[in-house]
């Protein structure tokens, strides 16, 4: 597996794989307002903790690639 696709949610960060299956998941935590603000930054193309946990988990799995959706 070379590639992840990492899609966001109202619970957290997945990555998914060429098929559309699950690679991993990291889950958001805090309240309504902290979720909130995590999607805001995101969207404002800002890095949060949640998909750096994520993609640094790829490394021992091989995948090269990201695509964030």
């Amino acid at each position: 597996m070379s590639m992840a696709y990492i899609v966001l949610d109202a619970f957290g960060v997945a990555a998914l794989d060429e098929n559309g299956g699950v690679i991993d998941k990291e889950l958001f935590e805090g309240d309504v307002d902290e979720i909130a603000r995590k999607l805001t930054a995101m969207e404002q193309g800002q890095a949060i903790d949640e998909v750096i946990k994520l993609i640094s988990r790829f490394k021992s799995r091989g995948i090269s690639a990201v695509s964030l959706e």
